[in-house]
């Protein structure tokens, strides 16, 4: 399964290059490959699962981790203007 890192990134401070960056090691622990790619393509989770329970389960944990990691904040902080 593949989390996909477009240029549809969250802001506040995150790059997609850093974003995923950020997502490669958690994502990782749970079995997901960050893949960054170019343009403005919908981003997101892609991939097949036996079953649409068991998609829709790895679907909510990587949610709770990218929710961790951009709530976290991106290397170097972000400053509010």
């Amino acid at each position: 399964m593949q989390y996909v890192v477009t240029e549809m990134g969250p802001g506040m401070g995150w790059t997609p290059d850093n974003l995923a960056a950020s997502l490669r090691s958690p994502l990782a622990a749970i079995g997901v490959e960050v893949v960054r790619e170019t343009g403005m393509i919908e981003g997101g989770l892609r991939g097949s699962m036996p079953t649409p329970e068991a998609y829709k389960a790895k679907f909510d944990e990587v949610g709770r981790v990218v929710r961790r990691v951009i709530k976290a904040g991106p290397p170097g902080g972000y400053k509010f203007p």
